[in-house]
């Protein structure tokens, strides 16, 4: 049996900025679901994906949030 626990994402977008720049790919671990402060996560909201830092969290704001995964890694051309 083959289990995949990772998912590579293209980022679109400049809202995570510096740490994550529009066009990088970052790797998401699918086994990280449970919320922690200052890590970043992917999440599905209405159908829409986001990656976002999760900063002062209440449970309640994420009942209709999916969580994919945390961000593990970022796959940069900056450091060429």
């Amino acid at each position: 049996m083959t289990s995949f626990n990772h998912l590579l994402l293209k980022v679109v977008g400049d809202s995570m900025k510096p740490h994550i720049l529009d066009g990088e790919v970052v790797l998401v671990d699918s086994t990280y679901t449970e919320i922690q402060e200052g890590e970043i996560y992917a999440f599905t909201y209405n159908g829409k994906a986001f990656i976002k830092m999760i900063e002062d969290h209440k449970k309640e704001e994420f009942e209709n949030v999916k969580i994919e995964g945390r961000v593990v890694k970022v796959i940069s051309e900056r450091n060429l």
